[in-house]
């Protein structure tokens, strides 16, 4: 989790296009399949900024994880149109990388960068046990309807080596309280999404 002064002007910004609150909420997986085909040119800069900051803080960690330098097997769980995933993929080339997301029109967009692609709820990953060497989640764990259930999944797919990479809004900070706003104002159920605080955070990962 993390606070960045950028991805609270993006933020801000788009909360500021909503005007007043949409009537007749849609779920978030209708939400994100209306969104899909301009996703990436929309909502550019929040995709450049979360990746970057997740990139700078994480990426020496990936770098020196002891299959970096063969092949790990990756795994991003939400992947959107795989913005992440696409970056991670051309840092490591050689890397085995699929991305998983609830949304099919979404998934076309990773599949066009030419990513490997399961549509999956992150509480049903169609994967065996122990199948990757890194599950990675950007922007996604807000929108998960059962976050423990999730997290016991990446957990499950996961080898005992493996490692969980996960970034996500935190109620901790200003700017992710904005996105709070920003759900509320653009429709979403508020039964779709919670922001959690770290300190929560860290109490579902250790369950």
């Amino acid at each position: 989790m993390w606070p960045s002064r950028a991805f609270a002007l993006a933020v801000a910004v788009g909360a500021a296009v909503v005007a007043l609150r949409r009537p007749g909420a849609s779920t978030v997986e209708e939400e994100y399949a209306d969104a899909a085909s301009s996703f990436d040119v929309r909502w550019s800069e929040y995709i450049n900024v979360t990746v970057d900051a997740m990139l700078a803080r994480l990426g020496p960690q990936l770098d020196a994880l002891p299959c970096a330098a063969a092949s790990c097997k990756l795994l991003d769980v939400g992947c959107g149109t795989g913005a992440l995933a696409h970056r991670i993929a051309r840092r490591h080339p050689r890397w085995d990388v699929t991305c998983s997301d609830l949304s099919a029109e979404m998934l076309r967009g990773a599949a066009a960068k030419g990513l490997a692609v399961v549509r999956a709820r992150s509480e049903a990953l169609p994967f065996d046990a122990g199948a990757f060497d890194v599950v990675t989640s950007l922007s996604s764990f807000h929108f998960w309807d059962e976050p423990s259930r999730g997290l016991r999944e990446l957990h499950r797919v996961l080898r005992p080596d493996g490692a969980l990479l996960i970034s996500d809004w935190s109620h901790d900070f200003i700017s992710c309280k904005i996105c709070g706003l920003y759900l509320w104002a653009a429709g979403f159920p508020s039964n779709d999404w919670n922001i959690y605080s770290s300190a929560r955070m860290r109490d579902l990962l250790r369950a």
